[in-house]
């Protein structure tokens, strides 16, 4: 399924700097980027086979932020003078050797929790064969869909919030969730299968509060440990 090769990467690779509407406004080196929390731009990819399976990576032990966890199948960052498309290309190409066609199904906005990137979202699918930098990705796994949304191993957050979109956004013509903010708080999520979850973190707006419930639900916290997290992330958006 695999092969493995090592390409190089450096702090100093020079990433796009965009204003609260993802406008260019400079460019500035990766590391730099990252430690000011400046806003700058990202793809994420979730592949999927012929059986309808899910690609998953492991993230290597020497990755800077969640080393070793499980994350969507590709995630890389937009290169100075590039756009999202050229970008996403370039990372399939270098984080699983492969070249495919893709399709958009979402967009995320730089904000804290997605480490200030604004983040486009793409499907594609490939049976593979893959290969990927051992420097990035220690391995690669298939999941059926329904093990992902049922069981759902511990995925890097960034990267489970995307796969949480395209997971509504491909199920959104079976999956009617009609739910107010307020039912949400008061418990009506927490009876939901994970997949309903999927659709409102595609669906509403006060990502604020998704994004704590879908954590909370990886956590498995009580119902009111969960609205105590909420309540202290954003009360305004729950009428408390």
């Amino acid at each position: 399924m695999t092969d493995v090769y090592q390409p190089s990467s450096t702090d100093n690779d020079l990433f796009p700097v965009v204003n609260e509407r993802d406008e260019v406004i400079g460019s500035a080196p990766r590391r730099e980027v990252h430690l000011k929390k400046m806003r700058h731009r990202a793809v994420h990819v979730v592949v999927f086979n012929s059986r309808g399976e899910i690609l998953l990576q492991r993230r290597s032990a020497t990755k800077d932020s969640y080393p070793g966890w499980w994350d969507i199948s590709m995630g890389g960052h937009v290169d100075a003078g590039e756009e999202y498309e050229d970008a996403v290309r370039r990372e399939l190409k270098e984080e699983l050797g492969i070249e495919a066609s893709v399709k958009e199904i979402g967009r995320r906005e730089a904000s804290a929790e997605s480490g200030w990137e604004f983040i486009r979202v793409y499907e594609c699918q490939c049976d593979g064969p893959f290969s990927f930098p051992e420097d990035e990705i220690s391995e690669l796994r298939w999941i059926p869909r329904e093990q992902l949304m049922v069981e759902a191993p511990r995925l890097a957050p960034s990267g489970r919030r995307s796969l949480l979109l395209w997971a509504g956004a491909d199920y959104a013509d079976v999956v009617m969730v009609k739910t107010s903010p307020e039912e949400i708080v008061q418990g009506a999520w927490y009876r939901m299968p994970l997949l309903g979850v999927g659709y409102l973190a595609a669906y509403l707006r006060e990502n604020g509060a998704i994004s704590t419930i879908v954590d909370a639900m990886f956590d498995q916290l009580s119902l009111e440990e969960t609205v105590q997290r909420i309540v202290a992330y954003s009360p305004q958006i729950i009428g408390f």
